[in-house]
Parts: C-alpha cells; sequence; structure tokens
C-alpha cells in the first residue's frame, strides 16, 4: 500500500460531503499520526518515548502551521474525518501485521527450501520466480516484451531444467552409492562366515 491509497479514504469522504474545505482535509490527515500512536499503544503494546512523542508535536504543529489556514468544521464534516482517520490508522496498521506474516513465511519457506536442497537450488528458484514475474507481465499485463526478453527467458528455462536434471542424476548416484557398499559388505561377510 502506498500513500496515494491511504490518502484515497479521505478524498472519498471530501467528494462524499462536499462539505469539506482543503484546510479541513489536512487537519484530518494531521490526526493520523496520533490516532495511529494510539491504536499501536493500545493493541500492540508499543510505547513511544517522550522525546518521539515531542518530535512528533513539533512535526504537526509544523504541518499544521504552514497547511491548516481557514479550518471551518460541521457535525457531518467532522464524523467523516473521524471515520476517515481511524480507518486509514486500522489500515496502516493491518497492512504492517500481514507484511510482517508474509515475511515471516517467505523467511520460513526460504529456510525449508535451502534445509531439504542447498542455497544453489534456492538462487534457481529465484531466477525461475524472476522468469514467472516477466511472464506473467508480459502475457496478463500486457508489458512491453522483446524477442530478446522471451530468447532470455527461454535460455533461462532450459538452463533450470538441465540443473534440475543434473542434481537428480547425482542425487540417484549417491543413494546407490551406500546401498551397493551395503551388499559388498555383506557379500564380504558371508565370505567370512563360510
Amino acid at each position: 500500500m502506498n500513500d496515494l491509497e491511504y490518502d484515497s479514504v479521505f478524498y472519498v469522504a471530501c467528494v462524499v460531503s462536499e462539505m469539506f474545505a482543503a484546510p479541513v482535509m489536512q487537519m484530518t490527515k494531521l490526526a493520523i499520526i496520533p490516532c495511529t500512536v494510539f491504536l499501536e499503544t493500545v493493541f500492540l503494546h508499543k510505547k513511544f518515548s517522550r522525546s518521539i512523542q515531542g518530535s512528533l508535536g513539533v512535526l504537526l504543529l509544523g504541518v499544521g502551521i504552514a497547511t491548516v489556514t481557514d479550518l471551518q468544521l460541521n457535525a457531518l464534516g467532522s464524523f467523516l474525518s473521524f471515520l476517515a482517520v481511524v480507518t486509514t490508522c486500522v489500515a496502516q496498521i493491518i497492512f504492517i501485521i500481514l507484511s510482517c506474516l508474509i515475511s515471516v513465511s517467505v523467511n520460513f519457506s526460504t529456510f525449508l527450501v535451502i534445509g531439504k536442497t542447498s542455497p544453489v537450488t534456492y538462487q534457481v528458484l529465484g531466477h525461475l520466480k524472476t522468469c514467472l514475474v516477466l511472464a506473467f507481465g508480459y502475457t496478463l499485463l500486457h508489458d512491453p516484451f522483446s524477442w530478446r526478453n522471451i530468447l532470455g527467458i527461454l535460455i533461462a528455462l532450459v538452463g533450470m531444467i538441465l540443473y534440475s536434471y543434473y542434481c537428480t542424476q547425482e542425487a540417484q548416484k549417491k543413494s546407490q552409492e551406500p546401498a551397493q557398499l551395503s551388499q559388498v559388505r555383506a557379500a564380504d561377510m558371508g565370505a567370512f562366515q563360510l
């Protein structure tokens, strides 16, 4: 999510009410920081030091002085401003929590892949992901592409297939070696028992 998506709540509120002036919108945007601090303190148990709180106060004062010139409030405008602030703060916090959960999932899956394969295989998978993202971009989003892009993706896919094939072949050879050694040892033990 970017600032444009966060700010869209404000602009929708402004259009719906048609009672907002630009200073009211700026005042509403200023209320997001204190509301977010409050929600993080209550629900996420985050502590903000006095210095952080003071610096945020100075920031809000400066932006308020610079942007809020003529403030006229009414009940509907104030209510819509309150809703815009709360929904924006909640959306930001939910976005941060979801981002953290996704990051943890990605890191966990990375450790699983590396643990089951190797760091090189993980890098090969990363390049596969890049090729898939490019291919989906070309086909679904109609991103511009050239024959050079397509050729590069195809060559990369051939390299990945070869890598996978040779890794599988080497793994099969390694798994057959212990079985052959145990058969040789068993034959040797049988020879000693006779």
